[in-house]
């Protein structure tokens, strides 16, 4: 998207005229092909140069005849910043290289080892994988001992710390590309046996627009909604079922809390949910300063966000003996922001 322009350059003799032709290249200036009806003076780089470089053949031609040089060639073509990706924010926390979110939250892998014992090896992570909350590794060994644990993810090799639970950390730099991964975790038993447990780890992107997810707790059940939401400053509205949503009781109550991370801030900030006692409007979250969370018979109103948002996550929890048991089945959940609407259909938690 921005224009690159070609000089005449100086020559020996009077010219009459000059033309041009742009040329697409690789990322080393090399093996050079002509761009169709690209022959102005200013070319404007498209998607399809986006990890090439571009130069220009420059032809002036008088009466003598007609010669030709080539510029040097140009920086390799980078995507322009869209508007509407989040990952174009200044200090944004989503990009690819900076955010990356486990698929399911959380994998482990259960496996008895001889010489060893029963060796447990967990990835998790708390919502986005960011530098300042990474994915965490932990190996787990019981009816045993290990002497050393060592991880590598896609064959680099991670740091780990020794004990009894050896645990590691994998920011998004760690991970790399963002798709599938491969955890290699060798244990060493206290004679010197040592065992492989392979974990197969697959992350996104945190440009996902709308997620929901629900899961069951000890005491019921939860509900997780995330939404990019620094196209929706202004207003966001939630259509949440009753069923999923936690009930009025006789006592105010913690239901919660919304959870936002905002760019150029290494860490999210946080604010509990508070339910009223039955009877009292219900306004789960409002002060000076914070984002307002209200409960309507059309669903969840959110306002007050603050600027350049990047992530905004709300949790709830249903406890069982105040909102019932957790229903089996999928509902619609939607979420209307200032760029349009998005929806999602959990699965029942297991």
């Amino acid at each position: 998207g921005q224009p690159l322009t070609a000089g005449t350059g100086t020559w020996r003799g009077p010219a009459a005229s000059y033309g041009y032709q742009w040329q697409r290249c690789d990322a080393a200036g090399q093996n050079c092909v002509d761009i169709g009806g690209a022959n102005g003076a200013t070319y404007t780089p498209a998607a399809q140069d986006v990890g090439h470089t571009l130069r220009a053949v420059v032809t002036a031609t008088n009466d003598a005849g007609s010669a030709t040089t080539t510029t040097t060639a140009s920086a390799v073509v980078a995507a322009a910043a869209d508007p509407n990706d989040l990952g174009s924010v200044p200090g944004s926390l989503v990009g690819a290289t900076s955010c990356q979110q486990l698929v399911g939250g959380a994998k482990y892998r259960r496996v008895a080892l001889a010489g060893i014992g029963t060796v447990r090896v967990r990835a998790y992570t708390n919502g986005p994988a960011r530098d300042a909350s990474p994915v965490r590794l932990t190996t787990e060994v019981t009816g045993g001992r290990a002497k050393s644990v060592r991880y590598t993810i896609d064959g680099r090799a991670v740091a780990a710390r020794a004990g009894a639970v050896h645990p590691a950390k994998l920011t998004p730099a760690q991970l790399g590309k963002v798709g599938a991964h491969t955890l290699r975790t060798v244990v060493r038993g206290r004679r010197g046996a040592a065992r492989t447990v392979v974990l197969k780890l697959t992350t996104v992107p945190c440009q996902t627009l709308f997620t929901a997810q629900r899961w069951r707790t000890t005491a019921g059940a939860g509900l997780r909604l995330r939404v990019d939401s620094r196209t929706a400053l202004k207003a966001m509205t939630f259509s949440v079922p009753a069923a999923l949503l936690p009930k009025q009781a006789a006592a105010r109550r913690s239901v919660g809390f919304v959870r936002l991370s905002i760019a150029g801030r290494a860490k999210p900030v946080r604010f509990n949910l508070t339910l009223p006692k039955r009877g009292q409007k219900t306004v789960l979250l409002r002060a000076p300063g914070r984002p307002t969370v209200t409960r309507t018979r059309r669903g969840l109103v959110v306002a007050g966000l603050p600027t350049r948002t990047a992530v905004a996550e709300l949790t709830f929890y249903r406890v069982t003996k105040l909102d019932g048991a957790t229903p089996r089945r999928v509902y619609r959940i939607a979420v209307r922001l200032a760029g349009g609407s998005f929806s999602a259909r959990p699965a029942p938690p297991r």
